[in-house]
């Protein structure tokens, strides 16, 4: 039987973390190796590891500085020795078949992707194909893309196309070169086309086995000009790895540009600061792709307020925000 490995990165989750490692244990799919890194949680969070170690010899505990979700995940990477891998959020659960309906479907060219539940205080959303859906690289990017851009224009998509790694499953040769990036957030929008460019097919499966629980005081929730910035890297390197696909390039300029808008806008608001140097960047960026958004009137007037009339953008707001 073939052994898989389940990272599991920790820190400050001692409320939902039994429930976390109570679904994994419980999975029907027995051969696993279960790899939970505390990355120095100040809570109670490495005492529950070590409790849990003793009951089941499948778990394997490493206790470390604290250094953010990446490099938590990236040392179970360097320990892990299953032949596919799994990461789980530690605050959210998984379904018992979740490693058995991804082990129907494996092979080492291929990710493949199971539905989750978007859990929000007492609103379930479900994000899941239909049906079984076998797509090139190339298309699972574009299906990624096409989800964000409806999104972010406030028109939800169900679908389980993400950025995440959480309800993913992969062959452990696609990080023999690769880690996820050191001390910045947004860490699976860095990854996830970079390792899609390495498989072959994109599964999508019928199955909504992940359950990812959207807490409000989650490193995710939290705003700050670190995360805009890391953010704002992460959707261009995503930009340099399709650049050999035009229509995809496309697609990338497209998101970047409405999220270097959104990221201006909440600027003017107030809610965070961004350097002489930042604004400059963003503002060249979106002078050099306006058309990507020439037939788009909403972004094409934006883009022309934040790059010529900006004080009229600030009025705009400020009188919104009075009214």
């Amino acid at each position: 039987m073939i052994l898989v490995s389940v990272i599991i990165p920790i820190y400050k989750v001692e409320d939902y973390l039994c429930k976390c490692i109570e679904s994994v244990l419980a999975q029907t799919y027995e051969n696993l190796e279960i790899i939970l890194v505390d990355d120095g949680s100040p809570d109670g969070c490495g005492a529950i590891c070590d409790e849990y170690a003793i009951i089941d010899n499948r778990i394997r505990v490493i206790h470390k500085e604290n250094g953010g979700i990446s490099s938590a995940r990236n040392a179970g990477l360097d320990i892990c020795t299953g032949e596919y891998i799994a990461f789980v959020d530690s605050d959210d659960y998984i379904n018992e078949d979740y490693i058995t309906k991804f082990m129907d479907y494996a092979k080492p060219n291929t990710i493949v992707c199971c539905g989750y539940k978007y859990i929000s205080n007492d609103r379930i959303v479900v994000h899941s194909s239909e049906k079984i859906m076998t797509v090139s690289t190339r298309d699972a990017i574009d299906a990624i893309q096409s989800k964000y851009i409806q999104n972010i224009s406030g028109l939800s998509k169900t679908n389980p196309f993400t950025n995440r790694v959480w309800n993913k499953f992969y062959h452990r040769s696609y990080f023999d070169e690769i880690r996820f990036p050191y001390g910045k957030s947004y860490e699976d929008v860095y990854m996830s086309f970079e390792l899609l460019l390495k498989c072959k097919w994109f599964v999508a499966i019928p199955y909504t086995t992940y359950n990812y629980v959207n807490r409000n005081d989650s490193i995710t929730k939290s705003i700050n000009r670190k995360a805009i910035i890391d953010q704002i890297d992460a959707r261009l390197k995503q930009e340099n790895d399709v650049n050999k696909f035009p229509d995809l390039l496309n697609n990338a300029k497209k998101i970047n540009i409405m999220f270097f808008i959104m990221v201006y806008i909440d600027y003017i608001k107030g809610k965070f600061c961004l350097t002489w140097n930042e604004r400059k960047f963003i503002k060249s960026y979106l002078k050099q792709n306006t058309n990507i958004v020439k037939n788009d009137f909403k972004y094409n007037i934006k883009c022309f307020l934040v790059l010529y009339n900006e004080s009229a953008l600030k009025l705009f707001y400020r009188f919104r925000n009075i009214k």
